[in-house]
């Protein structure tokens, strides 16, 4: 659990979260009233508490299913979700070149 924790407090320091708020704030206009600053401070709350959430059931499945996966049937579980993410870049870059005029 305290590794999670750990990872929790380096997420929501972490320089693409922290420009994630800003562009979040920058589109609410915090600036322009008391009542965006609410918002903003929901948002920041929301983030905070889903990032927490998503370590603690990740944590929990994780110290569940240790002891039950091999290691031939972690280099699947690897490999499947490597292929996954890779699929979803690649998706990414595509979209990025054909966007393009």
């Amino acid at each position: 659990m305290t590794k999670s924790y750990n990872n929790n407090k380096l997420t929501v320091v972490s320089v693409e979260v922290g420009l994630a708020f800003a562009a979040g704030f920058a589109t609410m206009g915090v600036a322009e009233s008391p009542r965006q600053g609410i918002m903003a401070i929901a948002l920041i709350l929301g983030v905070f508490t889903s990032s927490t959430l998503w370590w603690v059931i990740l944590s929990g499945v994780v110290s569940l299913l240790h002891k039950r996966i091999d290691p031939k049937e972690l280099r699947v579980v690897n490999k499947v979700s490597g292929t996954i993410i890779s699929a979803f870049g690649l998706m990414v870059l595509l979209s990025i070149l054909v966007a393009r005029p």
